[in-house]
């Protein structure tokens, strides 16, 4: 919203009090002058009608009834409440208006000091208190760029934060449909390629060196979340085993988690598993770390769990690629020296 200074140029008695800074207001103002028989602070009201005759755009209702039905029906940019108890209790008319969900800058005119009902008026609601005997324009129309102010300020913090929220719900579904993506591709090639199995006869833990049993972690996490799935050929802990591992990436990274990282490879070439079920447990201990995480963090997790698992497809590629060279090209004695066969020669 555009807003402009004003500086009034003309008030009897207050023309001195005018020489300072000017006073921002929006270029138009709907004013709002709820008031009793009395009308407490009504030349206040009229003083700001004088001041802007070609801004000011003021309707005047009596009662507190007529006051809340036009806060409900019409939208204005500063709200005046002559406090004339009991017939007309500004305090309780601000309360009721708050309530209703009304958040428009309203300022009080009673006939008490300001020392009487400045607190209380805050307390019920309002941007402001003035007393109708001692209040002058000028401060009338500091008070009331004040509460324009800060009623557009809490506008805009709430679209804000309404915005904020929306983006955190679509980085959120963002995440899902990525993890979702990824099980619709782990599915496709389980689907085409067929499910793992354990040799026929054989325990998926006894493929397993005792050593490479007891250096995994008991399933200490097992009591945490829900359970995570098993692939075949690995140990009933090792989901959690991976997860743990994952936390450790994503707090401090590839750099001192080399060792670790090599130790796991060498449980998942010693099983033989396929990089398909590697990346099916990575995606299900994946799902199950940003489960209940915010946004910024769930996209954290994910960027460094592409990372991790590129680098273990990574390594445990070379892995294979070295067993199979090994195999390939098994180790061989050799002739001592001088006694080397000469090619050419009858045995």
């Amino acid at each position: 919203m555009q807003i402009r200074t004003l500086t009034p140029s003309h008030q009897s008695g207050d023309s001195a009090s005018f020489s300072g800074r000017a006073v921002p207001l929006p270029p138009r103002l709907r004013i709002l002058y709820v008031a009793g028989h009395r009308k407490i602070g009504a030349w206040l009201f009229e003083a700001l009608d004088r001041e802007l005759p070609a801004k000011v755009s003021r309707q005047e209702v009596i009662g507190p009834v007529a006051g809340l039905a036009r806060l409900q029906e019409e939208d204005f940019d500063l709200v005046l409440l002559s406090h004339e108890p009991p017939e007309l209790d500004a305090l309780q008319l601000t309360q009721a208006a708050r309530t209703a969900g009304s958040d428009l800058p309203i300022v009080i005119l009673g006939n008490q000091s300001e020392q009487e009902l400045a607190a209380s008026s805050y307390e019920h609601g309002a941007d402001a208190y003035l007393c109708a005997h001692t209040a002058t324009l000028r401060t009338v129309l500091w008070v009331a760029a004040r509460a324009i102010e800060r009623f557009h300020l809490l506008r805009e913090n709430r679209r804000l934060h309404q915005m904020d929220e929306q983006r955190s719900q679509r980085d959120q579904e963002e995440v899902a449909k990525l993890l979702e993506e990824h099980r619709r591709i782990v599915g496709q090639l389980r689907a085409r390629w067929g499910r793992q199995s354990s040799p026929v006869g054989m325990e998926p833990s006894s493929l397993l060196s005792e050593s490479m049993q007891a250096s995994l972690p008991c399933d200490a996490l097992a009591r945490h979340g829900r359970p995570l799935q098993t692939i075949p050929l690995l140990p009933s802990n090792f989901a959690h085993h991976y997860r743990d591992v994952l936390r450790a990436y994503v707090i401090m990274g590839c750099g001192t988690l080399a060792k670790e990282l090599t130790e796991l490879v060498d449980v998942l070439a010693s099983t033989g598993i396929s990089a398909l079920s590697v990346l099916e447990l990575h995606t299900e201990v994946v799902s199950d770390l940003v489960r209940g995480l915010g946004s910024r963090s769930a996209r954290h997790v994910l960027n460094r769990a592409y990372l991790l698992i590129v680098e273990l497809l990574l390594r445990l590629a070379d892995s294979y690629r070295e067993r199979y060279w090994e195999r390939e090209h098994p180790p061989t004695q050799l002739f001592l020296p001088g006694f080397e066969p000469r090619l050419g020669r009858a045995a």
